[in-house]
């Protein structure tokens, strides 16, 4: 496996506030979307991180999260993209990543 996942300690990672998601880098990454104390919300992939967050399907969830940040893995191997984030998430089991796509509430 690429990753140790017991090594990654997210709070530790890159990061923006999802207020400044431009800042972004424009290469492909795992990103981890979380509130104020690291809590993670939810996990995803893309190609080109910056360009990801123009139109992304759970932008109204994640504008309701307290100070929201995008932590961010960048410059991975793209074809093993999938296989990082599915482990991520089965890991970590954000809340926004379960099926039904539960919403969350403001705090």
């Amino acid at each position: 496996m690429l990753l140790d996942l017991i090594q990654i300690n997210v709070s530790e990672l890159s990061s923006v506030l999802i207020s400044e998601r431009d800042e972004l880098p424009e290469q492909s990454g795992i990103y981890f979307v979380m509130d104020e104390v690291d809590t993670i919300h939810y996990i995803g992939m893309s190609i080109n991180l910056r360009n990801r967050w123009y139109s992304h399907h759970r932008q109204e969830d994640f504008d309701l999260i307290k100070n929201g940040k995008i932590a961010y893995i960048s410059s991975m191997p793209k074809h093993y993209l999938k296989e990082i984030e599915a482990t991520l998430i089965k890991t970590f089991i954000p809340r926004l990543n379960i099926k039904g796509k539960p919403k969350i509430f403001p705090q």
